[in-house]
């Protein structure tokens, strides 16, 4: 079975929904690579997708142990699939990959030898090719920024047929040779080529079309402007010419200026070929002329026009007996910025190529251009990295303040782990006994404030706000009578969260009190009981 080239596959792959891709668990691809050449229906916008979607259930169901997609179901993913392909195709995927060549004849192509390269990195490793580096066959180029513009020169733009009438052409010379009177130099003694390269670098619409001895700087006019938003152009262009071998027949077509007054030539490696007379345009002329001087075999060509929805147009014998004298190459219009970036390493830019006040002024305002796009493109990523590095340390502080509330909680435990109540309490009293005025004994004052506690405290006291407060003032005034002083307010503050503590460890309360708590349980009972067996413990001492 023959396979899809591997451009439309990628295309293929690129354009499939994304529901597919999930219900399928990944096996688009192989789905696709079983189907070959079929999988080229999903470009068809009228083709029967019946076929297609049974033989993709069956691979589909080859690979797993269950149905994966219902029938209608894989009918309308295989619908949307065809939708988003058809609608957005990119015309160089169609195209053979260099060094194979298509002859395309469409209205985009017309019968010129075209293939297209991966990337503009391609391109210039295609120029390495030892073909393109031949001192004794010179090869000129040209950039163009639309995949679809013809070979047309600003002269030929002006008739609607595209062909230049002998008569207007030799008027508008004229015109310009009178009009340039005393405005410059005197054209009057000028070539007729002459006149047209002086009247192409000062805007006249002229017969010329602009090449150059680099396919770099080609490549640079061919990526230097940016595209209309609503332009839908997915490749570049760079036009191939071999002067060589076509000046030998066809001299007539090439133009280099003589006149020291074109710096811009010089600089750009520039010259100019002169667009034809009469109904032809350039490339047609120069494929007839291959023709009729029998310098290309055309035996066994069919000029038939490919089908209006045509996709994908093969390599083919004419087309690479073509390329050698003149072919176009498409590249991906992807990373323009990075091939610029790339060229003015070469120092190709519009300073180096313009070499005026221009040249100069479109340099500095690319520069400026470039220059806003690092700023903001700084600024934006400084602004993203702020935002990242305040939630990481936002987290770190929630990590940080959760392992100092577990560390608190951990001390807490240990502190109070094998402690009874009644020693607690004796440990507060005794770590404030140098700020009292009096001897006291600590285990007296321990007793005779649990026992307080008990007759204040009542269930559930520590949910409760007001509860607690009473639980305070009422302690607070037992150590005001007791000699506590001033410290008793602050005293009474730790009492209460030693008693609280106390109540919610016993009774299973969370450190909120939300838990209820055993029942049968009888704290104050147990408080009682620990005092009642410290007296006993203290009148065997004495005993």
């Amino acid at each position: 079975m023959n396979q899809l080239r591997q451009g439309v596959f990628e295309y293929l792959m690129d354009s499939a929904p994304e529901a597919l891709k999930a219900a399928a668990s990944g096996e688009v691809a192989h789905v696709l690579a079983s189907l070959g050449e079929r999988g080229k229906l999903l470009l068809d916008g009228d083709a029967d997708l019946g076929e297609l979607a049974n033989l993709v259930s069956a691979e589909l169901n080859s690979r797993t142990s269950k149905s994966v997609l219902e029938e209608s179901e894989l009918h309308r993913l295989l619908e949307d699939w065809r939708t988003a392909a058809v609608k957005s195709r990119p015309y160089y995927l169609s195209l053979p990959v260099w060094p194979e060549f298509a002859a395309p004849n469409n209205p985009v192509d017309g019968l010129l030898p075209t293939c297209r390269v991966r990337s503009w990195e391609h391109f210039v490793e295609v120029m390495r090719d030892p073909d393109q580096n031949r001192a004794r066959h010179e090869i000129i180029y040209r950039g163009q920024r639309g995949y679809n513009w013809p070979l047309a020169s600003t002269l030929t733009r002006q008739f609607s047929d595209g062909s230049i009438r002998d008569e207007d052409r030799d008027a508008l010379l004229m015109y310009f040779r009178l009009a340039m009177r005393g405005r410059g130099p005197d054209l009057t003694v000028m070539e007729d080529e002459d006149v047209w390269a002086y009247g192409q670098h000062v805007g006249l619409a002229t017969p010329l079309l602009d090449w150059s001895k680099s396919p770099f700087v080609s490549l640079y006019f061919a990526f230097a402007e940016p595209d209309p938003e609503t332009a839908a152009n997915h490749s570049r262009a760079v036009f191939c010419l071999d002067m060589t071998r076509l000046k030998v027949a066809l001299s007539e077509l090439f133009v280099e200026p003589r006149s020291n007054d074109n710096a811009r030539l010089v600089s750009q490696a520039g010259l100019f070929t002169l667009t034809p007379s009469g109904s032809e345009n350039f490339e047609s002329y120069i494929i007839n002329a291959l023709q009729e001087n029998s310098a290309v075999d055309f035996d066994g060509f069919e000029d038939l026009p490919t089908p209006k929805n045509g996709f994908e147009f093969p390599a083919n014998d004419i087309a690479r007996k073509l390329a050698p004298y003149i072919c176009k190459i498409h590249i991906p219009n992807e990373r323009r910025l990075e091939c610029l970036a790339m060229l003015r390493k070469m120092n190709i830019h519009h300073g180096s190529l313009f070499p005026d006040p221009f040249g100069a002024a479109q340099y500095c305002n690319d520069w400026l251009v470039r220059k806003i796009k690092e700023d903001d493109d700084e600024r934006k990523a400084a602004e993203s990295a702020k935002i990242a590095a305040e939630a990481e340390a936002k987290v770190a502080r929630s990590a940080e303040r959760a392992e100092a509330a577990s560390k608190e909680a951990e001390l807490k435990s240990h502190s109070t782990a094998g402690t009874s109540l009644e020693d607690r309490v004796k440990q507060l009293i005794a770590q404030n006994a140098a700020s009292f005025k009096q001897d006291l004994d600590t285990s007296s004052w321990a007793r005779s404030i649990i026992q307080n506690y008990s007759n204040l405290e009542s269930v559930d006291w520590v949910r409760r706000e007001t509860t607690r407060a009473s639980v305070k003032r009422g302690l607070a005034r037992q150590l005001g009578l007791l000699g506590a002083g001033s410290l008793s307010n602050d005293l009474a503050a730790q009492l209460v969260d030693i008693f609280a503590d106390e109540y919610s460890r016993r009774n299973n309360l969370d450190f909120e009190g939300k838990k209820e708590p055993s029942i049968g349980y009888d704290f104050f009972a147990a408080g009682r009981a620990d005092m009642a067996k410290e007296a006993s413990k203290e009148g065997r001492e004495e005993t």
